[in-house]
């Protein structure tokens, strides 16, 4: 009886363990996806304004 008490005691650690990691790995996820959004603002306001310049310049030669 005792050895199944251990058992079970045993695998609602482990359970706890799980949970435990499964919220930092999510918790993780959330905070990574503004970073690399926030990495990639830059690329895209830079490829923007390039395709501004070509339009102003497409309009000033004609």
């Amino acid at each position: 009886m005792l050895g199944e008490l251990d058992e079970v005691d045993s695998r609602c650690g482990i359970d706890q363990v799980n949970q435990a990691v499964m919220h930092m790995d999510n918790t993780a996820q959330q905070t990574a996806a503004p970073d690399e959004q926030t990495s990639a603002a830059p690329q895209s306001a830079s490829k923007v304004s390039d395709e501004l310049k070509q339009q102003s310049a497409n309009f000033m030669s004609d």
